[in-house]
């Protein structure tokens, strides 16, 4: 069975939807609204002169790595590898070097979610609804999972102590795609987020086979319909363009083939969790990539980390999420074989990046488009500290009242004790004035 290659569209375009379901879920939409009028209230009216950004002169080799980062620098870093940063975040890197700042960003880290999904899913699966009725109301519980499920996760991009790893697993879920159409069960997705967080910033191959055989990946990539003497494609295809080796770089013959050493990897019908049944492998010779062998999935997927296209193209996708939707070969090259010799380790590829002349550089500065999520994200936490401040300024402000009231009052208990009608009337008259009239506007 075949199944047509969506490509790049196809991966960008399911992240996309899935989160302008989220927010129409969730009601974010509306409080990003606020947000922007709110925002748009403080604009610069016309004719009114703006600040210009200042160019930095451009430094080479140890001078730049050994530059010390200002105030747009620290932020441009910030927003760059999370969302939104406020003034406290960025103060806490500016003076630092490039390199001190990519150290630190990697701390604190945060491989589980800071608080558990509850979409109130059971952990065992019904297969058998016959009536109508009870199939609506199945499929209605569901959507309302799903909702629980983006909202939890918006939650977590909001409050986490670790931007980077939030960022990380939003990227590696636009990377190994899965979404809802073919996923009914919310917890499977929620599983596979808690896997994506867990290998954020770990190790590429490692996460890779896991991924190969997360439940919501084998359901939404046809991988628990493959079997011997009916080999499903789906996944071999998807594998080796979207997930390693990128397009131009196999043929129809190695999906074909690809696709039976992948036989065998099944669901329990009862848990959706993972099993092998041997009885559904195809054991005998394949040849892929000009090697053969009676390759099993773990095998073939072994094959597709040893290729270095794996490696460059792995390094191109971070590339267009952290510096610019046009990857530069000459400066990927060497990255990528960093990250290929030390066997997929995810940050040797970040570091690569974030210390490349490119990330820096005013020109790729401003030239990436925010995803749905990070925009709604950063507006949301912006949006947050405003509330917040607008909250703390509030309760100063009834501080000073209560304060100047208390001095009036006690004035008022003095001349009362001194026995002065004139006065006491007069100080109690200043006292339910002064108040209001020093704090009106």
């Amino acid at each position: 069975m075949k199944r047509q290659s969506t490509g790049r569209i196809h991966r960008r375009l399911a992240i996309r939807t899935a989160f302008v379901v989220m927010l129409t879920a969730t009601g974010v939409c509306a409080h990003a609204a606020d947000a922007l009028t709110t925002a748009s209230t403080h604009a610069p009216s016309p004719g009114t002169k703006r600040t210009s950004h200042v160019k930095h002169q451009p430094v080479i080799g140890t001078q730049a790595e050994a530059a010390m980062l200002d105030a747009d620098d620290a932020r441009f870093f910030l927003t760059r590898t999370g969302f939104a940063p406020d003034s406290a975040e960025v103060a806490q890197y500016v003076g630092l070097t490039r390199e001190q700042a990519v150290d630190k960003c990697w701390r604190p880290r945060a491989p589980k979610s800071s608080r558990r999904c509850q979409t109130g899913c059971s952990k065992r699966f019904r297969r058998a609804i016959r009536a109508d009725d009870e199939r609506r109301n199945e499929q209605r519980m569901r959507g309302q999972r799903y909702d629980v499920l983006r909202a939890w996760w918006v939650r977590e991009m909001l409050s986490t102590p670790s931007p980077l790893t939030e960022r990380m697993t939003l990227f590696w879920h636009n990377h190994f795609t899965s979404a809802q159409d073919k996923i009914p069960y919310p917890q499977l997705m929620a599983r596979q987020n808690v896997l994506l967080r867990r290998d954020a910033l770990g190790n590429f191959a490692e996460m890779l086979h896991d991924v190969a055989k997360d439940p919501a990946m084998l359901q939404y990539l046809d991988g628990a319909a493959n079997r011997k003497g009916k080999p499903n494609e789906n996944f071999a295809r998807e594998v080796m363009e979207l997930f390693t080796l990128g397009e131009g770089h196999y043929s129809q013959r190695d999906v074909s083939e690809a696709a039976r050493a992948y036989t065998g990897w099944s669901l329990d019908p009862d848990t959706l969790g993972y099993v092998w049944r041997a009885n559904l492998h195809d054991d005998g010779e394949k040849t892929v990539l000009g090697q053969s062998g009676a390759f099993d999935g773990d095998q073939l997927l072994e094959i597709l980390l040893a290729r270095p296209e794996t490696a460059t193209f792995t390094t191109t996708e971070l590339w267009r999420e952290f510096v610019s939707d046009t990857p530069d070969p000459e400066q990927i090259a060497p990255i990528a074989s960093q990250f290929r010799a030390s066997h997929y380790d995810i940050k040797v590829a970040l570091r690569g990046i974030f210390m490349s002349e490119a990330f820096w550089n005013d020109t790729d500065r401003g030239v990436l488009v925010k995803s749905p999520a990070e925009f709604v994200v950063g507006t949301l936490r912006a949006s947050t500290r405003l509330c917040e401040h607008r909250a703390v300024r509030r309760a100063d402000e009834h501080a000073r009242r209560e304060s100047v009231l208390s001095a009036e009052c006690e004035r008022v208990a003095r001349a009362a004790r001194r026995g002065s009608t004139v006065r006491y009337c007069s100080a109690w008259a200043q006292a339910a004035v002064r108040p209001s009239s020093r704090f009106s506007g």
